[in-house]
């Protein structure tokens, strides 16, 4: 039995397209994953998803920012060679996690607080909503 959640392809996705080569804030993870699967997970596949990644070594956290590690840039890679589009590349992933084999990586327990959520998903609304606003004119 996996040790990994299907939501957690998500979580792997919203932050290799937020991070890129930096490390990805919370509102930044939010419209990646906003976009890759049209809805806002909750703190619990947020959390969860998170923790069970650094602890298999693909996913950085520092305080409430993400990074993907050497060995989620190759899962990421050889995803984006089988298809370029987001909203296709969770089954990809989620057969990675599957099928790999993860060394398990001591990591501190990350925790995400409803008001550390809360404060980035208000700021993410308030750049989709300015960003409607500009394309509605």
């Amino acid at each position: 039995m996996s040790k990994f959640e299907p939501s957690d392809a998500w979580m792997f996705l919203s932050v290799a397209y937020s991070a890129k080569d930096v490390l990805a804030t919370l509102d930044d993870f939010y419209a990646a994953a906003d976009h890759i699967n049209c809805a806002i997970p909750t703190n619990a596949e947020i959390e969860g998803g998170i923790n069970r990644l650094a602890t298999a070594g693909l996913v950085q956290v520092q305080d409430d920012h993400f990074i993907l590690t050497d060995a989620g840039r190759k899962i990421f890679e050889s995803v984006s060679c089988q298809t370029p589009y987001p909203r296709m590349q969770p089954q990809l992933v989620l057969e990675h996690l599957r099928n790999g084999r993860f060394a398990d990586t001591a990591h501190p327990h990350w925790e995400l607080s409803p008001e550390t959520s809360d404060a980035a998903f208000g700021r993410y609304s308030k750049r989709m909503r300015d960003a409607l606003r500009k394309i509605r004119g």
